[in-house]
């Protein structure tokens, strides 16, 4: 028996399958193409196995509340961070404001449609703007931009809504909805859209996504995935993505 036992401690030491550590990352959904990327490139270096879940970052953080597994947690929007942060899920030391992005109007590829400025949006003929909601963040900035610009009035009734930026991306990538606002680093994804018109930044807050770890104790393994995506290698994947990296 004794012989048994330590020939399968020694194939647990020998075994890199035995060694392999699941990290859980929950992300907004406009990051999809650009950590996914990133996660394949950190496996492929490390003997980790990472577990990637993308939604609106506002679900994302009740889901962290109502006790989902989760190691990291990168949001699109600040204020769920903070949220998380005065409930004791997140310490402030164990996250960075890490990236930024930027809003647009797309419509389909194949659409007439143009834009000369950002208010004439109101003036276009739209059946559907498609948006995130506005707990969502892509929702959130979308409509102050609209409020700040005058325009929302000309087109409240024309709004629907996807969960996520990347459901509003596909609404208008299927050419089910005239236009939408998403993301700069959603339309970049999606060669089925085009961007119209680059929404000015000073008609929204500043669109922040902090990375962050979640718990007070976390694993080695989540610290160094943690240290990995703020080095300068993901620095230059999150700018081939659009992102504008903000830590140094």
């Amino acid at each position: 028996m004794k012989i048994i036992f330590s020939f399968f401690l020694l194939f647990l030491g020998s075994n890199p399958l035995w060694a392999k550590t699941d990290i859980a990352i929950i992300a907004a959904s406009s990051l999809t193409d650009t950590l996914t990327k990133l996660v394949k490139i950190y496996e492929h270096k490390h003997s980790v196995k990472i577990s990637l879940s993308f939604d609106s970052s506002a679900r994302l953080a009740r889901q962290i509340k109502e006790g989902a597994h989760a190691d990291l947690f990168f949001s699109a929007d600040k204020e769920w961070t903070l949220l998380l942060e005065k409930e004791n899920f997140i310490l402030p030391q164990h996250s960075t404001d890490l990236l930024s992005n930027k809003l647009v109007v797309i419509a389909h590829r194949s659409s007439s449609l143009k834009l000369n400025t950002f208010s004439a949006l109101g003036d276009l003929p739209l059946k559907t703007l498609c948006m995130g909601f506005g707990t969502s963040p892509v929702g959130k900035y979308g409509y102050e931009a609209l409020n700040k610009a005058q325009i929302f009035s000309k087109v409240s009734s024309k709004i629907v809504h996807g969960e996520n930026a990347r459901h509003v991306l596909e609404w208008v990538a299927k050419n089910e909805a005239d236009a939408g606002i998403v993301f700069l680093t959603d339309a970049r994804s999606e060669p089925r859209v085009k961007v119209l018109w680059q929404i000015p930044k000073d008609l929204h807050s500043q669109v922040i996504y902090p990375l962050s770890l979640i718990g007070k104790n976390p694993s080695q393994a989540s610290l160094r995935l943690y240290q990995f995506l703020k080095s300068a290698d993901a620095k230059k994947v999150f700018e081939e993505g659009g992102f504008t990296v903000l830590h140094p």
